[in-house]
């Protein structure tokens, strides 16, 4: 089988409001799997001041097409 390239963004934002581990656990149960359906993987790291930095990877487009969804997340805001 042959892959394409593999494009790679990296965004951070800022939480509306304080996660704990459980609620964060089962958000990114969800990613996971919507991810993997699109082919994307990635990384996703949140601290105590309720920073999220995220790696995703995938093919182009679907990386665009999420990426776009993530800007509009009302879990968080100031995403660059």
């Amino acid at each position: 089988m042959t892959r394409g390239n593999i494009y790679q963004l990296v965004y951070a934002s800022k939480a509306i409001q304080p996660y704990d581990k459980a609620s964060l656990e089962k958000m990114v149960s969800g990613f996971r799997e919507n991810n993997r359906d699109s082919g994307i993987t990635g990384l996703l790291l949140y601290d105590d001041l309720g920073i999220f930095l995220q790696l995703i990877e995938g093919d182009e487009a679907s990386i665009n097409s999420l990426y776009q969804r993530i800007e509009k997340d009302q879990k968080h805001q100031q995403v660059t």
